[in-house]
């Protein structure tokens, strides 16, 4: 798992370049808890916590609820490295078991998905310009529903650098 530095770390305080510094000297013992965890399917309360927060994005009316956006900010920074090797395993055991398929552009580590919503976006316009129907746009009469929309949202980052004081309300 890949720790990136200077990232908001939990409500703990403890920031990935922390883990990374004391990593060699309690690796073992993080690893052994996280283990556990795993196999049992018992997970520490503390690493089921999380403060949700609804930020209002890009200064928007604050009357529309579609202009919130809701982040969740775990207690322990151990959770990120938690969520993020179970992430992994899940990854690897979905790729060993061909449980993802080839033709899956987006959310798959290495492919690039914006080119795909690119490539997808091309083939309805080619389509729709040769008058052939889009499947969706239309109902089954044949009259228009409306025009077909797609949408590709990387949230991987989005939120990554915040500071909890700042949106959990302690300053």
């Amino acid at each position: 798992m890949r720790m990136v530095n200077k990232k908001t770390p939990g409500a703990d305080g403890v920031s990935y370049e922390i883990l990374k510094f004391i990593g060699w000297a309690c690796e073992d013992v993080l690893l052994a808890v996280l283990n556990t965890a795993y196999e049992i399917g018992y997970w520490p309360p503390s690493l089921m916590e999380g403060l949700l927060v609804c930020l209002l994005f890009k200064g928007g009316d604050k009357e529309d609820c579609r202009q919130w956006r809701s982040i969740c900010l775990s207690q322990l920074s151990s959770y990120k490295v938690f969520a993020g090797l179970l992430n992994d395993r899940m990854q690897s055991f979905n790729s060993i078991m061909g449980n993802i398929s080839v033709v899956q552009k987006g959310f798959v580590k290495g492919v690039n998905g914006t080119a795909a919503q690119v490539a997808i976006s091309r083939a309805l316009n080619e389509i729709a310009a040769r008058g052939g129907r889009v499947i969706g746009a239309h109902r089954c009469d044949g009259t228009a529903l409306r025009p077909l929309r797609q949408a590709y949202v990387d949230y991987q980052n989005a939120f990554g650098s915040l500071e909890h004081r700042l949106v959990d309300g302690k300053r």
